[in-house]
């Protein structure tokens, strides 16, 4: 017993750190775990500020989209390269709906993970190609009659297949594009 007091008295500095130890990580724990919530606040917040960027983006991206939509409704010209013209920048127009709506599914994703209000940017995608669509059935019906129109008018009479020309100058999906809804 002598014995085993003189080896508790001597390992004493032992026992002080092991008791401090086995007190303490309480209080550790905590430090760490508020260190670690802080670190993914700030985190976040930059996340936040990265989608709130994006976002920004997107809106000038719609604005800058509409300008061109405002544009194609001044076009007039029914010269063949022109109504081509037309066509190559309306196909522009919806490559860049194609890739707002991209970034419109990227932004609503993020902010849902992040936990932020959804910003409804489907809405003003809906409207920009409400916009568009009877300029793009205008301009690809007066472009597919100006290219009938030039074979029939260059070719042979005797080539030209009557009922077929009448078929593609009366053709209901041509007058039906061009009625408003």
């Amino acid at each position: 017993l002598l014995l085993l007091q003189h080896l508790l008295l001597r390992n004493l500095p032992l026992q002080h750190l092991l008791l401090r130890a086995t007190c303490g990580w309480p209080e550790k724990i905590k430090d760490s775990q508020q260190r670690s919530w802080e670190l993914q606040n700030a985190r976040k917040r930059e996340l936040e500020a990265v989608v709130h960027a994006a976002q920004e983006k997107l809106v000038r991206d719609f604005a800058n989209v509409a300008k061109k939509i405002e544009r194609l409704y001044d076009e007039g010209s029914l010269d063949q390269r022109m109504v081509t013209a037309t066509m190559g920048r309306i196909a522009v127009v919806n490559e860049q709906l194609n890739e707002i709506e991209n970034a419109c599914e990227d932004i609503s994703e993020q902010e849902k993970l992040l936990e932020m209000e959804v910003t409804d940017n489907s809405t003003r995608l809906q409207e920009l190609k409400t916009e568009l669509q009877p300029l793009e059935s205008l301009w690809s019906t007066t472009n597919e009659y100006l290219e009938n129109a030039n074979n029939w008018n260059q070719s042979p009479l005797p080539t030209i297949d009557p009922e077929d020309a009448d078929m593609k100058a009366r053709s209901e999906e041509h007058t039906s594009e061009l009625q408003s809804p």
